[in-house]
């Protein structure tokens, strides 16, 4: 069994974090021989002239320290600058973007056996034993690379980095030639890509392959992405002579320009190798989408080849070989690598954006990353482990392909490489692949359902080609007995022979038509919920695999009601909104909504025309008694069934009642000081705004809140100013009016920093209510937006938009 080891792999391999440096002002008693400076990367317009030029010149204006240059992978420059000159920047018409630089680190943890597990000994071209060294340059953007260790090529190098913090004149961006390893990182990668075949220590995948430092890391693994861009920039411009870029580095975060330094670098067609990253977690973060702060980046970029890791022990295919020094098991996912999964519905952002198509989604091969040995700063060698020795496997896998094939020239050879490494390589569930379960189960060492080809250096023995496709889509509901059928093709000879399983269990052999192989599967005989299919096609040796999740749905069910609007035990006068939320079976509509208030009924009986699952009707109390009634609401279905929900109301005419709703923004003074200002809107239960009412407040730091509503019904209100904190809360404590009660109780809304907000969910039922009833009465009373509506309106529907 595998040995989950987290804690250990955490420790070890840091996780990458990007912090941007804070904008803002110098703390007090700041020394001046200190000032406090933001460090910015510049992108100018194609249109602004020369990098340089536009940098002396904002530094002449402005002060501050130039940092690099960028001429090549992008047009612009870093640099160390005023926090007013950054604001002033932000509005001139020749620069493109200005954002805050990051923090990066290695992605590497502890550290082969994995040039023999991907078939590096049987590839013709590297013929080990037989010194030979591939006619490849391959730059490894890293803290350095040791240039005098006897098992390394190494052809040269530049160092890349910013000082941030001392005297003025100490800062800056510098480059130099010094960029030996002092860390240990970048040697380590450089050799598992392309250690000597000299009969000594070890050799790598691309055996001699010319070796390029970009130093762009310090002795501790730490970098900014600012100087990374500049050795991007410095490979750009070397793109004549480098082939291959390995990125054993990363980290979370947001950079426009560091992603558009990668894609004119592919563009001048280098080929970009990245480390998944090590962090158990998607490399798009948990929102699924590429540019927002939880990406793992470069990984993330559809641009780069990403690579994640697995533990191998014995360099051979199989899982026999013993434990590894992390508790993994012989050929098993190293459950530290970060993934790329799909949503519930199948559905994944690399789907539509990624220019190669994998297995594995935004990861395009895994590699041995668990204790692998290679060269070491100060001539020696060491084991470490982590995605950032799993990349070096796949850019010496690319040099092995190049040396066969050639180079490529444009961003769209690069990823032709790309494909056809992904293309050759093996199956998880392969012989030559990853420990999997049986035929038709899940695979539960992987941490989602894309299992991402092995990376294969071995030769590749040309023959037929056999694929399988389930023709349901991902998540199809089914009922009854149903036909799932499959599409197999094959190229060769022998016979194709297609099974079909759910959960595991084979429902079969394939009926043939064509290139359609299907079965019949009843599923009234099942309980109703998600079931895996599989399909498995085999001929002679080989085997094809597809699977899917559907949904079995035999059980119509009946249609659901809720009141939403008045609450149980409310009180009402007047007008006053009646509000439900309603449900039906997927195959059914709702045809019908009934409103009962003690016998007297309201329906509503046509097709509700925008598409939602709310209907309201608008009842007037006025012929009414006052005292307790029963609201009841009922649901048809177009199938006749019915649901019903009621609760106890009062009918109080004698002082009629009123409500209120919540807005707020967030307005910043300066880049450290901002302000929150809720508006509260008093209506009727009608919909009419209330002019007059007196509202009372606190304010999460105990300041009190009062004040008398406009004729536009309304009341702002306007926090303390803040510095530092997330967010600020604003509780409604009372409003009264003479003729009125208001009976809602407390409600309370937060303003975050970054302008949304948070409610109570009391605070969103009664917004839509509200919104509801005043639609409905000025449709009532033939106004198409009165100015009294309006404001409403504009106020709750922003309400509305933040829930």
């Amino acid at each position: 069994m595998k040995k989950r080891c987290r804690l250990a792999v955490e420790l070890l391999e840091s996780r990458l974090v990007l912090s941007g440096l804070g904008l803002g002002h110098p703390e007090p008693g700041q020394a001046p021989s200190d000032p406090h400076w933001d460090q910015v990367i510049v992108v100018l317009h194609e249109q602004a002239g020369a990098p340089q030029a536009v940098a002396s010149d904002v530094i002449g204006r402005f002060g501050g320290q130039l940092g690099h240059v960028y001429e090549h992978a992008l047009n612009g420059f870093s640099a160390q600058l005023p926090p007013a000159a950054v604001a002033a920047l932000a509005n001139n018409p020749r620069i493109k973007s200005i954002e805050t630089d990051l923090h990066v680190q290695t992605s590497a943890q502890t550290v082969p056996t994995g040039v023999r597990r991907i078939g590096t000994a049987e590839n013709s071209t590297v013929n080990l034993g037989a010194g030979t060294q591939i006619d490849i340059d391959i730059a490894v953007l890293d803290t350095g690379i040791q240039a005098t260790h006897p098992d390394l090529n190494v052809a040269g190098g530049r160092r890349f980095y910013t000082v941030i913090s001392g005297p003025p004149k100490g800062r800056g961006s510098f480059e130099d030639d010094r960029y030996d390893d002092d860390h240990g990182h970048g040697t380590h990668v450089a050799g598992i890509a392309a250690a000597l075949d000299n009969g000594v220590g070890v050799a790598g995948v691309a055996p001699g392959a010319r070796l390029w430092a970009v130093k762009v890391l310090d002795a501790a693994g730490n970098g900014l992405v600012s100087d990374i861009i500049k050795g991007i920039d410095w490979v750009t411009a070397n793109a004549a002579t480098i082939e291959i870029a390995n990125m054993s580095l990363g980290g979370q975060g947001v950079s426009t320009a560091y992603r558009e330094a990668i894609q004119r670098s592919v563009a001048a067609g280098v080929v970009y190798v990245a480390a998944a990253g090590n962090s158990y977690r998607d490399i798009l973060g948990a929102d699924g989408i590429l540019g927002t702060s939880d990406d793992t980046v470069p990984a993330a970029y559809p641009e780069v080849a990403t690579i994640s890791a697995m533990a191998d022990s014995d360099g051979l295919a199989g899982g026999a070989g013993a434990l590894t020094s992390y508790g993994y098991a012989d050929d098993t996912f190293a459950d530290f690598s970060n993934f790329s999964n799909s949503d519930a519905g199948g559905n994944s952002w690399y789907l539509q954006n990624n220019p190669v198509v994998s297995p594995g989604l935004g990861i395009d091969l895994i590699m041995p990353g668990v204790d692998i040995l290679s060269t070491y700063k100060g001539g020696g060698y060491a084991m470490m482990s982590g995605t950032s020795m799993a990349a070096p496997h796949a850019a010496g896998l690319v040099a092995l392909y190049m040396a066969e094939h050639g180079r490529a020239a444009n961003a769209a050879e690069v990823y032709a490489i790309r494909q056809a490494l992904i293309d050759a390589g093996k199956p998880w569930r392969s012989d030559e692949g990853l420990v999997s379960p049986p035929v038709g189960q899940p695979n539960s060492d992987s941490p989602d359902k894309h299992e991402e080809n092995l990376g294969w250096a071995g030769d590749q023995v040309t023959g037929p080609a056999l694929t399988i496709s389930i023709v349901p889509p991902e998540g199809d509901f089914l009922e009854g007995t149903v036909t799932i059928a499959a599409l197999a093709r094959y190229d060769g000879e022998d016979g194709v022979g297609v099974e079909l399983f759910v959960n595991g269990e084979s429902l079969g052999l394939g009926t043939n038509s064509g290139d359609t192989w299907s079965v019949l599967w009843d599923t009234a005989t099942i309980a109703d919920g998600e079931y895996l299919l599989q399909a498995v096609a085999t001929a002679g040796e080989l085997t094809a695999t597809d699977e899917i999740t559907v949904v079995v749905d035999n059980i119509i069910d009946l249609p659901g009601i809720q009141i939403v609007s008045p609450g149980e035990g409310d009180t009402v006068s007047g007008q006053f909104i009646a509000s439900v939320i309603v449900t039906a079976d997927r195959r059914l509509a709702v045809t019908q909504v009934a409103f009962t208030l003690d016998g007297d009924t309201q329906r509503v009986s046509q097709v509700d025309t925008d598409g939602s699952d709310s209907w309201s009707v608008l009842w007037d109390t006025e012929g009414l008694l006052d005292g307790a009634y029963i609201l009841t609401a009922e649901v048809t279905d177009s199938a006749g069934q019915t649901a019903e929900n009621n609760l106890a109301i009062t009918v109080n005419n004698a002082v009629r009642q009123m409500d209120a709703a919540l807005d707020g923004t967030a307005v910043w003074i300066n880049k450290n000081l901002w302000e929150a200002r809720v508006t509260v809107t008093v209506v009727d239960q009608g919909g009419g705004v209330l002019a007059g009412a007196s509202v009372t407040g606190i304010w999460s730091n105990g300041k009190q809140a009062a004040g008398v509503t406009d004729a536009s019904g309304r009341i702002t209100f306007v926090s303390d100013r803040l510095r530092g904190a997330g967010s600020v809360e604003f509780t409604l404590a009372a409003v009264t009016l003479d003729g009125y009660e208001y009976q809602a109780g407390q409600q309370s809304i937060t303003v975050h920093s970054n302008n949304t907000t948070t409610r109570s969910s009391a605070t969103a039922y009664r917004a839509a209510a509200l919104w509801d009833l005043f639609q409905k009465e000025d449709s009532r009373k033939g106004r198409s937006g009165s100015a009294d509506g309006t404001v409403f309106g504009q106020a709750v529907d922003q309400l509305m938009a933040g829930l």
